[in-house]
């Protein structure tokens, strides 16, 4: 009889630590997940000046100005 309850409480407490486990692995993905994803900016040229100053140009003026 107490070799059956001892047994139910190990078993039951090993549930426990694997899901436990589970919930915290999950979590950290989480994180990693957040913190890996790109920051996207998205520039925008406004029409007419590329035909002026040209695409370096306009891609030069974009750099200094992030930068």
């Amino acid at each position: 009889m107490l070799y059956d309850s001892s047994t139910k409480i190990t078993k039951t407490l090993k549930n426990k630590q694997k899901k436990r486990l589970k919930k915290s692995e999950q979590s950290l993905r989480n994180m990693w997940n957040t913190i890996k994803r790109t920051n996207i900016c998205i520039v925008g040229i406004i029409e007419g000046k590329e035909g002026e100053k040209g695409a370096e140009r306009i891609f030069e003026e974009i750099v200094t100005e992030n930068f």
